[in-house]
């Protein structure tokens, strides 16, 4: 699903740079015709000149993802629609629908969008073939529920993760399912590698809820949005798809790694803090409550 804005982008980097088309060219190692073409929408780029084009950007300092996502949460947010982002290992091979949804994921059979841009293309930054979308969303007249940091988001993720077996038939987690299966979105905190080793050990019996949920606000990785219903889908439109060049990449890769560590230090200190506190899975779901 080509949605990039290539010709727009050329123009942008030639006004900012105050750059010819014979000077582009000559910066990315290409003919000047080849350039021309390219804004004409007459032929569509290799991928290496893809590369050559917004490595050469991104190394002169214009971050265009980070100016066009920008723009765009500023556009949607005047049409009352919500600027939401993904990102795709090998890119989307057609419009999203619930068909096309993997199973197993926070809250199932679902298509997962984050609020930040840079967090969303993190993600994939480790492909290299790593495509960030950036789309607008429409919540009228949809079903929804927002979870926060505590033990009911824990449970929910738990449980469609196949992690509650053994309560599965308990009300609590029952009451959990059914609402979440009432709903065309969910908005709920993103959960990564280390949110799921918190929740583990809250699963397991290791650690309390509250210091659970302490050590799982610390690593703020902000919040996704999970489109479960048709509906939610028609409500979905993919405006536009940018292109990682390898620097960029790395850099994504980069401040998530120290984001990923300064989030686990968070935790530990947590941890030590709320010690004590809280109560195990099997009493906060023991089938006497």
């Amino acid at each position: 699903m080509n949605k990039l804005k290539f010709a727009s982008d050329i123009r942008t980097v030639k006004d900012l740079l105050r750059l010819s088309t014979a000077d582009l060219a000559k910066q990315i190692q290409v003919g000047s015709a080849s350039v021309e073409r390219w804004l004409a929408h007459k032929s569509p780029p290799r991928r290496d000149s893809l590369e050559s084009f917004y490595s050469f950007a991104y190394a002169q300092g214009i971050r265009l993802n980070g100016i066009k996502s920008q723009l765009r949460i500023e556009e949607l947010t005047q049409q009352n629609r919500i600027p939401l982002f993904h990102g795709s290992k090998c890119g989307l091979d057609g419009p999203p629908a619930l068909g096309r949804c993997r199973s197993g994921n926070d809250f199932g059979k679902g298509f997962y969008c984050g609020e930040s841009f840079d967090q969303s293309a993190s993600f994939v930054a480790a492909s290299d073939r790593g495509i960030a979308y950036v789309l607008g969303f429409d919540p009228t007249g949809l079903v929804s529920k927002t979870y926060s940091v505590n033990n009911e988001w824990m449970l929910a993720v738990a449980l469609f993760r196949g992690r509650l077996t053994g309560y599965k038939d308990h009300p609590v987690i029952r009451q959990i399912g059914e609402e979440v299966r009432k709903c065309d979105y969910i908005v709920a905190p993103i959960a990564d590698n280390r949110m799921y080793e918190v929740i583990n050990a809250f699963i397991d019996g290791d650690e309390t809820d509250v210091i659970c949920e302490h050590s799982l606000a610390a690593t703020n990785l902000g919040r996704q949005y999970v489109l479960l219903s048709d509906q939610a889908f028609d409500k979905l439109e993919v405006l536009e798809s940018c292109y990682l060049c390898k620097a960029e990449r790395r850099d994504l890769l980069q401040r998530s790694a120290e984001a990923s560590a300064q989030g686990l230090d968070k935790a530990k200190v947590a941890r030590r803090a709320y010690r004590g506190q809280g109560v195990y899975i099997e009493e906060l779901l023991s089938w006497e409550s």
